[in-house]
């Protein structure tokens, strides 16, 4: 025997510092299997959560944006009634002024005091709005986050 420790097998091919052919193999072998698990326990499922959660993003990101354009709409819709009240109020004491300034005062009082409501309760309409849209996500965070952290446990 000539001292190669593989003779009694029939010899191997030595490739490179001492590594065989069949170890080499072996290692391509194991290393495929290990991909071709990882792939299928691990990666794929991870890109699915992945794919969901960026769904799910996407979605409320959209939800955000339409809240916001209703928001600025709002806006808009209470700009216009309180430019439609200044009209109204100055109609009303350029009509009134000589006879009855005291009363043209008091209706002027009475629009700002309206238009303020309004916007009081426009601003807690979308805030009340982005509140639950907030709780939303959270809890759908949390529940995905659950989800995750039971399927890496189990």
């Amino acid at each position: 025997m000539s001292g190669n420790p593989y003779s009694k097998f029939g010899g191997d091919l030595i490739l490179f510092h001492g590594a065989s052919l069949t170890n080499f193999i072996l290692q391509l072998v194991f290393f495929f299997l290990l991909y071709v698990l990882l792939k299928k326990f691990a990666i794929t499922p991870l890109l699915t959560v992945m794919e969901r959660r960026k769904m799910w993003i996407e979605n409320h990101v959209a939800d955000w944006e339409n809240l916001k354009k209703q928001q600025i709409d709002l806006q808009n819709e209470q700009i216009n009634v309180i430019r439609e009240a200044k009209v109204e109020a100055r109609t009303i004491i350029s009509d009134l002024r000589d006879s009855a300034w005291v009363q043209a005062e008091q209706i002027v009082n009475e629009a700002k005091d309206e238009n303020n409501l309004r916007i009081a309760r426009a601003v807690n309409e979308i805030e009340m709005e982005k509140e639950l849209a907030l709780i939303l996500i959270q809890e759908q965070s949390k529940e995905l986050a659950e989800r995750i952290v039971k399927k890496i446990l189990h």
